[in-house]
């Protein structure tokens, strides 16, 4: 199993609009219900909480927060469409008509990981920077499946296999490099949630024995007004709990690597099946010194949702 650290990214191109939004003004009067957007590093899109001149979105003591900055005068509605991909949140894609086709620098980074996405293929290649010429693919990877019974085609069970993840792992050793995506929508939309580029890292060899499972994050809901409950659906996180063999002679240098993932998002990445790949953190881990040449490492993993 190997881990992909996420690395700075930087967008060079994208034929996603920006905004349907005019970009915020330090000039202009907003009053009460006005959408803005920013240029700034958050890429947000805004509404204003109260009439304002002046305050720009970006600084943290104008946004509203209902709790710790109910006076603030702008409330973030969400990344704008083209930077979605980019953002903190798990649960927003960048949506076009037809395909997403990107180009982003990605300097050192050895392989890409594409979450959350709907289409129907995907095509990755790698750009040398300093050159200009493409040193990899063009590679097309395949998101949907064709349906393989008489129940998932009268049952239309084989509609969910357009939405997937993908990864990628590069070939070459250029390191000033871009990856060219060019994402090709299912019935006419192409949708990407999530864009990690990094440098990965060898954890160990995967042993059979995987536990694949999904956390359920539904509750049981009460109507304050009349008494009734029903279950209210809540989003799911899969989890995994590989066993991995290493050398023991390296299990202080592990222990260090492992130590480090934790409290940050990474793609693990696994061998056979896709199942055994996500993009989460690594809840909790035991090395255990079986002899003196295997070490075997236990691992919690959680998906971000």
């Amino acid at each position: 199993m190997k881990v992909m650290i996420p690395g700075a990214v930087t967008l060079v191109s994208s034929n996603i609009a920006v905004t349907s939004y005019l970009a915020w003004n330090i000039s202009n009067n907003y009053m009460i219900g006005a959408i803005v957007s920013s240029p700034g590093t958050s890429k947000g899109e805004f509404q204003a909480m109260s009439a304002n001149v002046g305050k720009d979105p970006e600084v943290s003591a104008n946004i509203y927060d209902v709790i710790n900055n109910p006076l603030g005068v702008w409330k973030l509605l969400g990344t704008q469409n083209r930077f979605k991909a980019f953002d903190q949140y798990l649960n927003t894609q960048a949506v076009n008509t037809g395909t997403i086709t990107m180009t982003v620098a990605c300097y050192g980074a050895h392989a890409l990981y594409l979450g959350n996405i709907d289409a129907i293929d995907v095509t990755i290649s790698v750009i040398d920077n300093d050159t200009a010429l493409t040193i990899e693919g063009p590679v097309t990877i395949g998101v949907i499946t064709e349906p393989t019974t008489h129940e998932e085609y009268g049952f239309g069970d084989w509609v969910d296999e357009t939405q997937g993840n993908i990864t990628y792992e590069r070939t070459t050793l250029t390191r000033n490099i871009s990856f060219v995506v060019i994402i090709n929508g299912e019935a006419g939309i192409a949708k990407l949630g999530i864009f990690i580029a990094g440098m990965v890292r060898y954890i160990g060899d995967t042993q059979w024995g995987v536990e694949l499972s999904c956390l359920d994050y539904s509750a049981i809901t009460t109507d304050s007004s009349t008494g009734a409950t029903f279950l209210s659906k809540g989003n799911q996180a899969k989890t995994l709990n590989p066993r991995l063999n290493s050398d023991t002679s390296q299990i202080t240098a592990y222990y260090r690597s492992l130590s480090k993932f934790q409290g940050q998002p990474v793609v693990f990445i696994g061998e056979a099946y896709e199942a055994f790949s996500m993009y989460g953190y690594l809840q909790k881990f035991r090395q255990t010194a079986t002899n003196p040449t295997i070490t075997t490492i236990q691992a919690d993993m959680v998906g971000l949702i």
